[in-house]
């Protein structure tokens, strides 16, 4: 562990200077990336790994795993954060406004969610200059934990993703897998569910056949 002295020099070197920071979030994003993942579990067990080291520098761990997190995907909202981390939604806010005082992350775009009236409009956090894409797909994250349907989906998705990395399986039929979501007997819409679980696998690198 670093001593009070070092963690306070890492802090300076990220507020002294925007292209400091910069530097850290590449040198980050390149750690990350050089572990190699297949799955939202093993993604976060990179996290995992890494966000001690990073507790070192920001003296908070949730400050440490919301940065590591916007590293691999660019931009989250709060509600993401929350529901990917099981970080409280009181914590989320406190840490993000911690990466903004360092020069880390900013608020990028304010959204509106179709269906959800009232209260203020969600917010998309990015990394320092993180993609403009990445900042679209974070809004449409949120979009989609929004609706119970895709948060069981999501949890389908997963569960054929580990064993398709446990068997290294990369590929499904679309009818086998609308079978195993009738299998289920859930109360949503099977093809409505298969068709954002054939989503989510698509876009980690599962093949499915129609």
């Amino acid at each position: 562990m670093a001593c009070k002295g070092e963690r306070l020099n890492c802090i300076q070197l990220f507020s002294n200077h925007d292209n400091n920071a910069s530097i850290c979030i590449a040198l980050f994003k390149r750690l990350i990336s050089s572990f190699g993942y297949n799955s939202s579990d093993e993604e976060l067990q990179v996290v995992n790994k890494l966000f001690s080291f990073c507790e070192t520098i920001f003296s908070s761990k949730t400050t440490g795993k919301i940065f590591l997190y916007l590293c691999l995907h660019g931009a989250a909202t709060p509600l993401t954060l929350h529901h990917k981390l099981k970080i409280p939604e009181a914590s989320v806010y406190r840490a993000l406004k911690r990466l903004k005082a360092l020069g880390l992350a900013e608020p990028a775009l304010k959204f509106s969610c179709p269906g959800v009236r009232g209260g203020p409009r969600p917010t998309v956090w990015m990394l320092k200059n993180a993609d403009p894409s990445d900042v679209a797909k974070a809004a449409e994250v949120h979009k989609r934990l929004l609706s119970p349907k895709y948060r069981f989906a999501e949890e389908v998705a997963q569960t054929l993703i580990d064993k398709f990395t446990a068997g290294e399986v990369r590929e499904i039929s679309y009818k086998e897998l609308l079978l195993r979501v009738r299998e289920l007997r859930i109360p949503f819409n099977a093809l409505d569910v298969a068709d954002m679980v054939a989503w989510y696998l698509q876009e980690r690198g599962v093949k499915v056949w129609r």
